[in-house]
């Protein structure tokens, strides 16, 4: 049983493009933490990132990309980590808003995508995570950015507290986990 299910929302100024419906189930364990996120829509105008998967790689954003971002309660640091269906991966550490953006150097990440029925599925589990963000409560904003064939990019995310997406912004991270 998943610690939490959500429903993924686009930007009202962004078009949806090929998806027309994004969700995430995650679980936090003692040994790290695993989430699901699932698209439905339209695979043949859906972009994926080609290339060599399985490694740590930048700007994965600007392509279709699944993220987390990470708070512990009472803090102003946080993480995030991407998520490509080419099964490339990166992790951060910020102090604050957008400031400090260093790699995380002990974290792992294992991705597996399921494509089928008009519906994508990535799976990443994630190890090497402190107990701070295992044991204790924490705040977590969850997002995705969809690439059309014609690279176009939609935004989609638990809340959208601006006029244009940002993702890491405190505001964001609506998911709460005791």
């Amino acid at each position: 049983m998943p610690d939490f299910r959500a429903e993924l929302y686009p930007h009202p100024a962004s078009p949806s493009g090929p998806a027309s419906k994004v969700w995430v189930t995650g679980e936090r364990a003692s040994s790290g933490l695993a989430l699901a996120y699932s698209v439905n829509g339209n695979f043949d105008a859906l972009a994926i990132p080609d290339g060599p998967g399985g490694r740590r790689m930048d700007g994965l954003w600007k392509h279709t990309c699944f993220e987390l971002f990470m708070r512990p309660a009472n803090s102003e640091r946080y993480y995030e980590f991407n998520f490509a269906p080419n099964a490339n991966w990166a992790a951060y550490k910020f102090e604050s808003y957008r400031e400090g953006g260093a790699d995380l150097e002990k974290i792992s990440a294992q991705i597996d995508v399921d494509r089928r029925d008009g519906q994508l599925t990535l799976v990443a589990s994630l190890t090497g995570l402190s107990a701070v963000l295992l044991d204790a409560p924490i705040s977590i904003g969850l997002s995705a950015v969809i690439e059309a064939e014609t690279e176009a990019l939609s935004y989609w995310a638990l809340y959208h507290p601006l006029s244009k997406p940002d993702f890491h912004h405190s505001e964001s991270f609506k998911l709460n986990l005791d």
